[in-house]
């Protein structure tokens, strides 16, 4: 009810100054104000202790990463996208590797999580060759072909 009657009154002060971005303002404080005392009500019940230092971090790289990418010049729409994107990627990284932000436990599970992404090789299969569906020759591996020898040799 707070965040409701807060976005009508913001919205009797806003539009009629800014239109339809004094609309927009006045539902994204309203959201705000509803999160905020969602945040206030639930920490009775169930308290969660966050890390502002690191959640002010993350705000300030996103921001700085952000900035840098709108100061751009214009460029066409793609190469805009593009290079604006890769722009925000590489400066929120940067900013957060030169902070110190990841922690020794998250650089592991970072790290182990790439071990499980590479692409792991493919088993060789033997060439084998059909004539009227049955096997005459096949290609086999080179240990195989050693022991397959081995064993007929004792």
């Amino acid at each position: 009810m707070a965040a409701a009657a807060g976005n009508i009154g913001l919205n009797f002060a806003l539009v009629p100054r800014f239109g339809m971005m004094g609309a927009a303002w006045a539902n994204a404080i309203a959201y705000a104000i509803q999160a905020l005392l969602a945040y206030r009500f639930s920490q009775r019940f169930y308290p969660v202790e966050y890390e502002a230092k690191r959640i002010a971090t993350l705000t300030a790289a996103a921001l700085s990463a952000c900035l840098v990418a709108r100061a751009l010049p214009a460029m066409p729409p793609i190469a805009g996208v593009l290079v604006r994107g890769a722009t925000v990627v590489a400066l929120y990284a940067a900013v957060l590797a030169l902070t110190g932000f990841f922690r020794a436990d998250e650089l592991r599970a970072l790290a182990s999580l790439r071990q499980r992404v590479r692409p792991r090789p493919e088993p060789q299969v033997p060439e084998v060759t059909e004539l009227a569906g049955e096997i005459v020759a096949a290609e086999l591996p080179l240990e195989e072909m050693q022991a397959t020898e081995s064993k007929s040799r004792r």
